[in-house]
């Protein structure tokens, strides 16, 4: 660790500025200074937080959902947002023209208008240029997310295992963060394996800097039963971290599921889910419900194995049987001859059900 703080020293020393030296009886005599919240008790201005999670948990959408929330100062989950602040994401994965569409999506979900908006979220497209920790300054916003941290990490050959490499990086963030008084909010993965083997403060990959260095992480972890629901579990530095909490994916948006309780998927209850086995039946009212909008049959099969960890004749089966019912359908699209299934009104004129003979 001392090579970690002897880089942190020089960057300060270059960037001309020192930690100031407080005699304690200050703080014992005078008032300390205001506090402004973003989210009361879980994110403050200035804060430096992480969202962590594994790949497809849809860490993105969340601290979309976030973002949104606090720029029209509408209650996240069981937070309130008692003033809405400017915000600006900075992401580096998506094409334009997808982000713009999901953000069009999650916004109509959660009930949020461009005027409840009035110009506080501003999100910075940077996918194909090379991240750089200054893209946190190029808006006037009260908190910046940063989606995902690899990607500032690798523009510079910084090796996210590398406590330097890190230590480095977040002392960037800091210098960053006392410069412009916003709040960073930071998308990170999760180690290799099972994020429920590991306690909250534990799971973001490579240098163990990361857990020390943090005012708040959130943590998505996959809930043990339910498909599309992770439980979110929040470690806090300044407040009592609070109680996990359930949240599902639905349509657009995560929603509360004060139902489930907050019971993380680990490798012994996935072994146990695999010997078990979900039926049929429960495999069908969950894909049926994911068909608001035709996929193609590829799509479903993979989410379906993915998300009930089950074999291909399983998948098989539950598919046809859900083309088979009256409410969906299977086709041949034409043109590319993508298998795609659906609601029966979702049926393209000039097509017919592949595969399925009629009642007559």
């Amino acid at each position: 660790m001392p090579e970690v703080w002897e880089k942190l020293r020089d960057f300060a020393e270059q960037s001309g500025e020192l930690p100031s030296l407080v005699d304690a009886r200050r703080y014992l005599e005078e008032e300390p200074p205001q506090i402004e919240p973003v989210i009361p008790g879980i994110l403050d201005m200035a804060d430096k937080s992480f969202v962590v999670g594994p790949s497809k948990c849809r860490k993105s959408f969340f601290v979309l959902q976030t973002a949104l929330c606090i720029a029209a100062g509408k209650r996240l989950f069981s937070w309130e947002i008692p003033d809405p602040k400017r915000v600006a994401i900075v992401q580096y994965e998506l094409k334009e023209p997808h982000y713009w569409r999901r953000v069009r999506r999650m916004a109509e979900g959660l009930g949020i208008t461009s005027q409840d908006l009035s110009g506080r979220l501003q999100v910075l497209n940077a996918r194909g240029f090379r991240p750089s920790i200054n893209d946190m300054r190029i808006a006037d916003a009260d908190v910046v997310i940063i989606d995902p941290f690899y990607k500032l990490l690798s523009a510079d050959g910084r090796d996210e295992n590398a406590a330097v490499d890190v230590g480095a990086i977040l002392g960037e963030v800091d210098s960053t963060i006392k410069e412009t008084g916003a709040s960073g909010i930071i998308v990170h993965h999760t180690t290799k394996g099972r994020a429920g083997d590991k306690s909250a403060i534990d799971r973001a990959a490579g240098s163990g800097t990361i857990a020390r260095d943090f005012d708040g992480c959130f943590t998505l972890v996959p809930h043990r039963f339910e498909p599309d629901a992770v439980v979110v579990e929040t470690v806090l530095r300044n407040y009592p971290s609070p109680e996990p909490f359930t949240v599902q994916w639905e349509w657009d948006a995560f929603v509360v599921r004060p139902d489930l309780e907050p019971e993380v998927e680990t490798s012994l209850s996935v072994a146990h889910q695999r010997q078990a086995g979900a039926s049929v039946e429960d495999i069908i009212e969950w894909a049926g419900s994911l068909l608001r909008e035709p996929l193609p049959k590829t799509e479903l099969h993979q989410r379906i194995t993915e998300n009930f960890r089950c074999g291909k004749k399983k998948a098989d089966e539950a598919i046809s049987t859900l083309a088979r019912s009256e409410q969906f359908t299977r086709w041949k699209s034409k043109g590319d001859g993508v298998f795609m299934i659906g609601q029966q009104e979702h049926l393209p004129p000039g097509c017919k059900p592949h595969g399925i003979k009629s009642a007559a």
